[in-house]
């Protein structure tokens, strides 16, 4: 019998979380039966991304199947459950505290939960596994209580924490209580394991993993130029201009402001450097305002959203990508720009140290100094032996834990230990 799990998701497909996309696929070459659920549409220009248009025709998009149908979903669960379903409104109501705008927010997602949880019945999926810990885990959770309270059998569901944003409204996310109903919670860096612990009951911390992120490494090999990671050599002459590209959402935790200040304070010492600004947020216009007052725009340019192939494109023609974060655990984008040879500059924050250690696989510098970043990525201009020593690391590190085939593989283990799993043949 074919293994089966569902998917819930904030979007899909999403540029920005390709790294899903590459999750989903390669359960599903392991054998694996994929539902995909997402709570919103992709925008117009996701969808003309390549093999965009495929993933969106087999996903359910919870909030587009209309009042109607929801309101369907919600009397099909009551009707099989009464008691159940009074529980779980009371339940959803109780956890929206005093904050009436929250209560309504939390009944409206048990709402979306009846229609995920009625397709999963019809798809004969009994476990879900939501990426993020906020909107779409409280979705997979109350889908899999509706589903153990209309069934015979318990349904069970799981999740990963990202980044940052999961862990720091413990209150909004209900973060313990969610580890405590879950089968089991992947972690993608210790640093992120350390803080779900902490808000924890420590009887349920064995269930809390770490499974990190990872790149297609052998995909990724090629791509490398000829001479871009060889064996560190003989010390090679300063470089006259430095290309510097940041990938990551413009929003604010992501820190372009101090990078575009850095650039600012590379110039005004004379240095030949320009900046890519690859990704589209909340922080584009200030982030745009800011270079423009800052008179930089012939050397810093805004390119918003690019598909795989042009990211790829980008980092390999760059000689550095700087990741200036606030906040993080690790960013899929720096294990590509080091599977890649490209040479690191990072903040010292979350779990990117676990993998950028300075001096040894990447610079890194405390975040929000702007000086110290210039600094850094005027070390690599003035020592290119210095790039080539960190990308040649760094590379070897990407390859020893980032590999995507054998970390999904974990998942696969982990998910297929969840009770319910299985499906129709």
């Amino acid at each position: 019998m074919t293994r089966a799990v569902a998917y819930v998701l904030t979007h899909h497909p999403c540029v920005a979380q390709t790294f899903i996309g590459r999750e989903i696929d390669e359960l599903t070459r392991l054998g694996w039966r994929i539902v995909p659920f997402a709570l919103n549409r992709p925008t117009d220009a996701e969808l003309q991304h390549p093999g965009a248009a495929e993933d969106a025709a087999t996903t359910c998009y919870v909030k587009d199947v209309g009042p109607w149908r929801a309101l369907g979903a919600v009397l099909d669960a009551a009707h099989r459950s009464p008691l159940g379903m009074a529980r779980l409104t009371w339940q959803a109501a109780r956890s929206g505290g005093t904050d009436l705008r929250r209560v309504l927010w939390r009944l409206l997602q048990l709402g979306e939960a009846c229609v995920v949880w009625q397709r999963c019945r019809r798809d004969g999926v009994h476990h879900l596994h939501a990426h993020f810990a906020q909107a779409t885990a409280t979705v997979a959770r109350f889908a899999a209580s509706i589903g153990t309270a209309c069934g015979p059998s318990p349904w069970s569901w799981s999740f990963t924490v990202h980044g940052m944003h999961d862990v720091v409204d413990e209150s909004s996310t209900e973060l313990g209580a969610k580890v405590a109903d879950a089968t089991t919670v992947v972690c993608v860096c210790d640093w992120l394991r350390a803080q779900v612990l902490r808000v924890s009951d420590p009887q349920h911390w064995s269930k809390v993993v770490v499974v990190r992120c990872g790149v297609e490494v052998d995909e990724l090999t090629p791509l490398l130029a000829s001479d871009r990671v060889p064996a560190p050599g003989p010390a090679q002459h300063p470089t006259t201009t430095l290309d510097v590209v940041c990938l990551g959402r413009l929003s604010p935790e992501k820190g372009q402001m101090v990078l575009v200040e850095a650039i600012d304070l590379l110039r005004a010492t004379g240095r030949d450097v320009r900046l890519e600004l690859v990704g589209a947020g909340p922080d584009t216009v200030r982030i745009a305002d800011e270079v423009e007052r800052r008179r930089l725009g012939e050397v810093v340019r805004l390119t918003g959203e690019l598909g795989r192939t042009a990211v790829i494109d980008r980092l390999r023609a760059a000689d550095a990508c700087c990741l200036p974060s606030f906040a993080e655990g690790i960013p899929v984008s720096m294990m590509e720009a080091m599977a890649l040879g490209v040479p690191v500059v990072a903040t010292h924050v979350g779990g990117v140290p676990e993998l950028a250690r300075d001096h040894c696989t990447a610079l890194t510098v405390a975040p929000g100094d702007a000086a110290a970043l210039a600094g850094a990525l005027g070390e690599l201009a003035d020592h290119p032996d210095l790039g080539r020593r960190l990308a040649f690391a760094a590379r070897r590190a990407v390859e020893q834990a980032h590999d995507s085939r054998r970390n999904v593989a974990h998942v696969a283990e982990l998910l297929a230990r969840a009770p319910g799993v299985g499906g129709r043949g």
